[in-house]
């Protein structure tokens, strides 16, 4: 995502900015390093433990390789668009969405508050708020603040819900303020937060109630976990007959609020469920010992955000078993909507194994973008399992897979999904178990109204997943600042003709791959033709193919300064910019 929503299009906004470096062939590094992980039994988990090890240090290398040049590009665009002006001592971050809608939020902005001269010479206030370059505060909350593991200086990630037009360069500044000693609550009472959209009330037990205030909608009982065991591999999820998944209602937890300058209310639940130590996958049977397994759940309501932001944190502390976190459905849903790649796919709801004979097949479904059913919809930032889940359970519900921590590559014995059947090799895969590690999940949810569905959530949810550009601005360096508007290509999509309410999203923005001009791809991620307009401020544009060779399209006009294309539903258009 870092790759695709903020290295390549800044490279190519550079590039129509005239701007030219050596840097951006090295995307071409961190590409391989990524794609080196996505052969289709590593990328799915289904591989021996050695595999995995190698991907995470080919994934961490990518992810350092993109990072770098995000570095790279940002500094370069603040030398064209600058930063503070020259006696402003403020730290400074600035933000470029390179969606063609304004976007507002959350968007993540990690500030490592490094100054070039000494390390950690920008002190982080105890007490702060951001502003924008009129000075208005924006809506923001700190997620953590630590220490970096590069250097002896505080680090702290943000959330901001500012909104960042298309195609501009928006700069963001760190204020010290007065602390506010009435911004936290703590306790075990239940807490509460609104806007003008939404109203959100956490459970003692880490449930949550939520209200779409717009539709009249209220949803009881959300956000829990279950658990139950999983004797299957890699490959496949399989129960153990007979015992039910026991969703965990009756957690204590401490419950906190808190509420940052600029509006933005936090609430968070941590607490602990007990979970049986291990299961024996042979004889189908649970561990009598228990272990705790720690988690918080954080729900953030923003000012003018009509989304329910959710932040899942937990540690597994047990093996052989599958963790999922449910929204109760009021009835029983007999379909799914599934938002992938480019496409929105409906999906009956199926029925779950009956009797205890193997194979037992349970209706499971991957989803990307976004889930949904019954009128809720989840969006999540990476691709998910998910199943509609009624009959004799405890209630109807759309129950998410958040780990599954198994013990062999391949589990062939009797009783398993595949009786006697090898997906592989009967292998022990010990990390598979994925005994301490630590887990951090986001997802949104909202409320969608009957004739919603597919022609917008689509559109919605791969908004929400392209975050904008950010880097933190160095004030020891003498950028220029602007006194007029961005120079150059800095509204080449910003018009009211683009995306915004067409339920077009821009695709790919990016190099061409022979170095002559940009890449533009268009995606209608709605199930209705759409007829779009693009100004291209001035450039040339030519229609291409997915592989980036010319290619005529009847219903598609370049002139000077604007695209015009008709994008059949869930399909693309892609054009090459000069």
């Amino acid at each position: 995502q870092m790759l695709h929503h903020q290295v390549e299009p800044s490279a190519a906004f550079l590039l129509l900015l005239g701007v030219e470096d050596t840097s951006v062939g090295l995307t071409r590094h961190a590409w391989k390093l990524l794609l080196r992980t996505h052969p289709h039994d590593d990328i799915c988990g289904c591989s021996v433990d050695a595999d995995h090890r190698k991907n995470e240090s080919d994934m961490q290398q990518a992810r350092e390789s993109a990072d770098a040049l995000r570095r790279k590009f940002f500094g370069l665009l603040m030398e064209r668009f600058g930063a503070n002006f020259r006696d402003d001592a403020r730290p400074s971050f600035a933000l470029v969405n390179f969606q063609a809608s304004t976007r507002t939020g959350p968007s993540p902005v990690p500030l490592d508050f490094e100054g070039r001269l000494v390390w950690g010479d920008i002190k982080l206030p105890d007490a702060y708020r951001i502003v924008d370059e009129r000075g208005e505060p924006v809506p923001f909350r700190e997620v953590r603040r630590e220490t970096s593991v590069e250097h002896p200086h505080t680090v702290a990630n943000l959330e901001l819900y500012a909104p960042i037009p298309a195609f501009s360069v928006q700069r963001f500044y760190v204020e010290e303020v007065e602390p506010d000693p009435v911004n936290r609550s703590a306790g075990t009472a239940p807490l509460e937060a609104e806007n003008d959209f939404i109203h959100v009330r956490l459970n003692p037990n880490g449930g949550f109630d939520l209200t779409d205030k717009v539709l009249g909608v209220t949803r009881t009982g959300m956000g829990l976990f279950s658990s139950q065991a999983d004797v299957g591999d890699s490959y496949d999820f399989s129960d153990i007959p007979g015992e039910a998944e026991t969703v965990f209602g009756r957690v204590s937890c401490d419950l906190s609020r808190r509420e940052w300058p600029g509006g933005v209310v936090e609430l968070s639940a941590s607490g602990e469920f007990p979970i049986p130590v291990s299961t024996n996958s042979a004889r189908r049977l649970r561990s009598a010992e228990f272990a705790s397994l720690p988690f918080t759940i954080t729900l953030v309501v923003a000012p003018g955000h009509p989304l329910l932001e959710v932040r899942l944190d937990f540690a597994n502390t047990a093996s052989d078993h599958r963790l999922r976190w449910n929204l109760p459905t009021p009835g029983a849903p007999r379909t799914s909507l599934a938002g992938l790649k480019f496409e929105v796919l409906e999906r009956p709801a199926g029925t779950r194994p009956a009797g205890d004979k193997p194979p037992r097949i349970f209706p499971e479904h991957p989803a990307d973008a976004f889930v949904a059913a019954d009128g809720l919809a989840c969006f999540s930032r990476f691709p998910l399992n998910y199943e509609l889940v009624s009959g004799d359970t405890p209630f109807p519900r759309l129950a998410i897979t958040v780990l599954r921590s198994v013990s062999y590559l391949c589990n062939p014995v009797e009783g398993a999904t595949r009786p006697g059947t090898h997906a592989g090799p009967h292998t022990f895969t010990p990390d598979a178990r994925c005994l301490g590690r630590r887990f951090s999940m986001a997802f949104a949810l909202r409320h969608y109204a009957a004739d919603h569905g597919q022609s917008a959530l689509l559109q919605e949810a791969l908004g929400w997943r392209a975050h904008p550009l950010y880097g933190q601005c160095d004030p020891t360096m003498d950028y220029p600042h602007r006194t007029g508007d961005d120079p150059g290509a800095a509204k080449l999509l910003a018009s009211a003709a683009t995306t915004g309410d067409e339920g077009v999203v821009v695709s790919a923005f990016k190099p061409a791959e022979d170095g002559d001009g940009v890449i533009l791809r268009l995606h209608n991620a709605t199930g209705r033709r759409r007829e779009v307009c693009f100004p291209i401020a001035g450039k040339s544009g030519t229609p291409v193919r997915l592989d980036e060779t010319q290619c005529p399209r009847a219903d598609t006009g370049c002139e000077c300064g604007e695209i015009k294309a008709t994008i059949e539903p869930f399909g693309t258009a892609s054009f090459r910019i000069r």
